[in-house]
């Protein structure tokens, strides 16, 4: 079973994700949050870490510790720390041993009017 990290997991996009991934066996899903989980309601359908996106270090520990093959970024980027955050993440991925895919966000980029 292929262990799938959602960062933004708890978001409206990161849950539909999250919900999707525990409704079939070829995964195992896990959230990703920069809080801790406040409550049991989303746990039922997937663990859910607490993990600091300013520390690639610790985040390369993490994904190498949960044998992390793909991360799915759903953070809604509209703000810089959230950009970094992603950038952070990328970095952390492909220092990965385990981590074999990134799939980044983009919700929420501006795109011109054309």
């Amino acid at each position: 079973m292929v262990t799938v990290a959602v960062a933004g997991g708890t978001g409206a996009v990161g849950r539909t994700l999250v919900e999707v991934l525990s409704q079939q066996t070829k995964h195992r899903a896990i959230v990703l949050s920069r809080k801790a989980p406040a409550s049991e309601e989303g746990a039922a359908l997937a663990p859910t870490f607490q993990v600091d996106y300013s520390d690639v270090d610790a985040l390369q520990a993490f994904l190498e510790e949960m044998d992390v093959h793909t991360v799915i970024s759903a953070f809604g980027i509209t703000a810089t720390s959230l950009a970094t955050s992603q950038l952070n993440l990328v970095r952390a991925a492909e220092q990965s041993s385990a981590t074999r895919r990134f799939i980044p966000s983009s919700f929420a980029i501006r795109y011109p009017d054309e």
